[in-house]
């Protein structure tokens, strides 16, 4: 089984500059846990419910940063995604895919088609367990 054979194809995707208020409300209205972030048509990172609502949920409840004043929510995603993204390539084994979750203990990683380096999908965990549980 290979990535493109579970990815969910065509992700959802956030700006570079877009706030987190934006990929919060795109994250919870979607149903979904992971968003590429995207600057001038690049993927430049992950953004995932985790570093919107984990890592920073104290400035989330307060919603104001003592450094400026300005709101949590209005501060751009670029400020809390994970950059390098994590990729694979359509053809990759699904093993592989379970190998980078687990080294780089992430959720979700980006199905990049190589020779454009363009975003095609996303496999995350989900996908991999109902792909699992559908061979079974």
């Amino acid at each position: 089984m290979r990535a493109k054979d579970i990815m969910t194809e065509g992700p959802e995707c956030i700006e570079y500059n877009d706030s987190i208020h934006d990929a919060a409300q795109k994250l919870f209205e979607m149903d979904i846990r992971h968003l590429p972030v995207i600057k001038n048509d690049e993927v430049v990172g992950m953004i995932s419910d985790r570093d919107v609502m984990g890592h920073h949920w104290q400035n989330f409840l307060s919603f104001v940063s003592e450094q400026d004043g300005q709101s949590y929510g209005d501060r751009p995603v670029s400020e809390i995604m994970s950059g390098a993204p994590i990729s694979v390539g359509p053809e990759s084994e699904v093993t592989e895919v379970i190998d980078s979750l687990i080294e780089n203990r992430i959720g979700a990683v980006m199905v990049i088609e190589p020779e454009e380096a363009r975003l095609v999908g996303i496999v995350s965990y989900v996908d991999i367990l109902n792909a699992v549980k559908g061979s079974v």
